[in-house]
């Protein structure tokens, strides 16, 4: 009787027999792909990442699959969680990531610590496949060496090494920030008054005195005055500029609602007061010509328009000298 049914039933009494971890085994290649030296922590705690570094060495034109690197690690992951290991999911910044230059690349692959038992323990971190892509589209898989890493469970109280609580973080009492900020006012305060009244006695002051304002009757002639030099502006809109000022003026001066009415009602309001009466007639026939000019579009030579101006400076001084 040979031995190999008395080991098949011993593992299969021992649980051994269903799920036993299967090995990376490398397939595929030409001889050029080949893994040279690999990284790996030698402690890891639980629940936290572990890292292997593998420097991975390929022919021209051929490339890491990072892709099929993690759907090979995805395909194991039920076997990789029986020996206290979690693979990153599809699109996880865990991912597998290949750097390094044309032929000489270098793979990140990336797994969580995640044992079954509380406690520190050894654990084997077993060969992981990497991917290669050949010119022609078939696969290359190479395969990491296992490695033994001592998990740390970070909460075990009964471990051999004591963990000491990390020194807690400097917190600002509220009193304490209030006494500060009290503090920081009552000596910011006082010497920004001070600034400030260093630049008020520093800073020129306008004199309140205010000089002689212009009467309405200056402002009017001025008006029609600067009209004068404004030998471009479209005749129409210097007609209106002309009539504003003088109605402007009669609305200040004499209380007359002169920038409300049309010609024939200010003229028909300065017949009916005899205040007004004799400067009916002159009003009416400037203000005649300058709607002439503004509606009907009559053109001015620049004889006419002084001449235009001119009149109306002169009906001004009349309407100065009227009580």
């Amino acid at each position: 009787m040979t031995r190999a049914p008395l080991i098949a039933a011993a593992l299969f009494f021992c649980g051994l027999e269903a799920h036993a971890f299967t090995p990376c085994a490398p397939q595929g290649g030409t001889g050029l792909e080949a893994i040279q030296g690999e990284q790996a922590g030698s402690q890891v705690y639980s629940g936290a990442q572990m890292q292997v570094r593998v420097g991975v060495h390929k022919g021209a034109g051929e490339r890491v699959d990072t892709q099929a690197t993690l759907a090979a690690l995805v395909a194991r992951k039920a076997d990789l969680l029986k020996m206290g290991w979690l693979v990153p999911a599809v699109g996880s910044v865990m991912s597998p990531v290949d750097t390094g230059s044309a032929e000489q690349r270098e793979v990140l692959l990336t797994l969580v610590s995640a044992p079954e038992a509380a406690g520190d323990h050894e654990a084997t971190l077993p060969s992981l496949p990497i991917v290669i892509r050949q010119t022609s589209g078939a696969k290359v898989t190479l395969c990491t060496s296992e490695h033994h890493v001592k998990v740390v469970d970070p909460t075990d109280e009964n471990a051999a090494t004591p963990r000491h609580d990390a020194p807690p973080l400097p917190e600002l009492e509220t009193w304490v920030a209030a006494r500060w900020a009290i503090a920081c006012a009552c000596v910011a305060l006082p010497l920004l008054a001070w600034l400030a009244t260093l630049w008020i006695r520093r800073t020129p002051q306008k004199s309140g005195a205010r000089g002689p304002q212009a009467t309405p009757f200056q402002r009017a002639s001025d008006a029609l005055a600067s009209l004068h030099t404004q030998k471009t502006m479209p005749t129409d809109r210097m007609a209106d500029a002309a009539t504003d000022a003088f109605r402007s003026y009669l609305a200040e001066a004499h209380g007359l609602r002169a920038l409300e009415c049309t010609t024939a009602e200010l003229v028909a309001r300065l017949g009916a007061v005899e205040s007004t009466r004799r400067h009916e007639a002159k009003t009416l026939a400037w203000l005649t010509e300058a709607d002439a000019i503004k509606f009907a579009a009559r053109q001015l030579t620049q004889a006419e328009r002084t001449e235009f101006l001119a009149a109306g400076a002169a009906l001004l001084k009349t309407w100065d000298g009227a009580p």
